[in-house]
């Protein structure tokens, strides 16, 4: 499929210290032929002349060169001290930051990107001499205005990496620049600051953004506001006006048809005053329960029956009250309101919650929902504690077993209409069938089957499922699932890093929520990476 052009959560974005750039400067040819073998390292020169063809060559010349070559390359680099030579030393890594970091990178230039970063880490350490910060900020961002913008996109990463008070006024300013990728670099590296006037630059970048680009800053504008919340300076930085202003514009989304532009206006509505915000949620939950009670039995309608819960989540937070996702509830809490009862005051809600299956303790609340689950050799161990209802009285489930089962109970106690997917990945991945199904008995008798004919073997790469599961479909726009179920067992090949640029390239155009399963104690740096990088759940269950 071809690369869309995605945000995620700022979670995961800050987490990744990714910015978003893509690289522009001359190529010397002769140097860009290089392989991943070992070699001496270059000398300081060199080393700049290979950093600049890596940034401007081909990702074919890229996909030669190793993580490891990278790293010795770039420490050679790092020993340039002279003036110039410094200066065309510091463009280079600064354009192979954005080249390795933009949108469209491929999983390989996302693994040398983290060799960029450590180099970018040392140069502000002041490997290669003095003034690498004043260079990126007066030369690069504030005249750097002859700079490829690419350039000036690895200057915003390089900026992101560290918060200096010189640095609030340059990124400020380009984070009104026309181009949208530099914009959106600049608001990357400008997250969590506790200014005033950073908050006035977010809800402009979501005011400014064209409508084919809004949900990405509004994703951007969500993460900023966590991250205030997380230092404990939301106070401080998000007076109830930027609320008000940032209300005025996203309010109004929550009820849009295209449930990906709705689910960001919906967490940011937590934002806004409670006063502005609540009767709109309250419309908007109305109007996605009714959206899905218009699906037939045939299909359930992506997104709709997640968007229920997201307005009823956000009303919650707002107001104190678990009044569940019922509108007619909320209506009445509304009009007690209005006649003069607080607004987080108690109105007669008992807490009861809507009813929604499980998978290992998860509640998906999710009319279309993909199962990507690990069906590595190591999942053909037993699971101590599991159910007793496979195999023989004197048999243990083996924990491909146990998920299965799982699966098949959650899908069958799903309300209809749900429709699902299920993809098993290993050393590859493969999925059931290739597109939707809705969960009925003659669906759910057939997966069975096709689960209990499954052996795994192999290893445990999570990317292969992932992309089996997106793969599918030209454009992200049009992946008919909302929500992703993983469940592994071990430690993937991927890490949380992977986790991150995987959000960051593919996310925010899919909108998924990634609900995350682990059995056993191994590391689960990647799961929890999903997880958290889209507000969805982590769980580790004995095994």
């Amino acid at each position: 499929m071809k690369p869309a052009p995605v945000l995620v959560s700022l979670l995961g974005l800050v987490a990744s210290q990714s910015a978003f750039a893509a690289a522009s400067m001359a190529w010397e040819p002769a140097a860009a032929v290089c392989t991943t073998a070992p070699r001496p390292s270059p000398s300081a020169g060199r080393a700049t002349r290979l950093i600049e063809a890596w940034g401007n060559g081909s990702e074919q010349t890229r996909a030669r060169v190793s993580p490891e070559l990278l790293a010795s390359t770039i420490d050679a680099m790092l020993r340039e001290e002279r003036g110039d030579d410094r200066r065309r030393a510091d463009v280079a890594l600064l354009t192979l930051a954005g080249v390795t970091s933009r949108l469209e990178a491929t999983p390989h230039d996302l693994r040398l990107r983290r060799e960029v970063i450590d180099g970018l880490i040392a140069r502000k350490g002041g490997r290669g001499g003095d003034g690498f910060r004043e260079f990126v900020l007066a030369d690069v961002l504030l005249l750097g205005a002859s700079m490829p913008t690419e350039t000036r996109r690895g200057a915003c990463m390089a900026l992101a990496l560290e918060r200096t008070p010189a640095a609030l006024l340059p990124l400020l300013s380009v984070a009104r620049d026309p181009d949208l990728e530099l914009r959106a670099a600049a608001l990357v590296a400008l997250t969590g600051w506790p200014e005033r006037g950073v908050g006035e630059g977010f809800v402009r970048a979501v005011v400014d953004a064209p409508a084919a680009h809004q949900g990405r800053f509004m994703q951007l504008a969500l993460g900023h506001l966590h991250a205030l919340h997380s230092s404990g300076t939301f106070d401080l930085a998000w007076p109830d006006d930027l609320g008000l202003s940032l209300g005025d514009e996203v309010l109004g989304l929550t009820l849009d048809r295209d449930w990906r532009r709705a689910s960001p206006a919906v967490a940011l509505a937590a934002f806004v005053p409670a006063e502005r915000s609540v009767p709109v949620l309250i419309e908007a939950l109305g109007v996605w329960t009714r959206r899905e009670g218009e699906a037939d039995r045939a299909a359930a309608i992506p997104g709709a029956r997640r968007l229920r819960f997201e307005c009823a989540d956000t009303l919650e937070s707002l107001t104190g009250r678990p009044i569940g996702p019922s509108p007619e509830r909320w209506r009445d809490f509304w009009s007690a309101v209005r006649e003069g009862t607080p607004l987080t005051a108690a109105n007669g809600a008992d807490g009861s919650r809507a009813t929604v299956a499980s998978f290992f303790g998860l509640r998906l609340r999710s009319g279309s929902v993909a199962f990507v689950v690990d069906a590595s050799g190591s999942m053909e161990a037993s699971l101590p504690n599991a159910r007793g209802d496979y195999g023989t009285s004197t048999q243990i489930p083996t924990r491909f077993q146990a998920a299965s089962g799982e699966l098949l109970d959650v899908l069958a106690a799903s309300p209809d209409p749900t429709q699902f997917g299920v993809v098993l990945f290993s050393d590859q991945a493969v999925s059931w069938k290739g597109s939707p199904t809705r969960a009925d008995e003659d669906s759910l008798r057939r997966l069975r089957s096709w689960l209990g004919a499954r052996h795994p073997d192999g290893g445990t790469q999570l990317a292969t499922g992932l992309h089996e599961l997106i793969d599918s479909v030209d454009d992200l726009h049009e992946l008919e699932f909302d929500t992703v179920v993983v469940l592994c067992d071990g430690e993937t090949t991927e890490d949380g890093t992977w986790a991150r640029d995987w959000l960051l390239r593919f996310n925010p155009e899919a909108q998924l929520v990634f609900h995350c399963v682990q059995i056993g104690g191994a590391r689960a740096d990647a799961l929890r990476a999903l997880a958290s990088g889209t507000g969805g759940s982590f769980l580790r269950v004995e095994g």
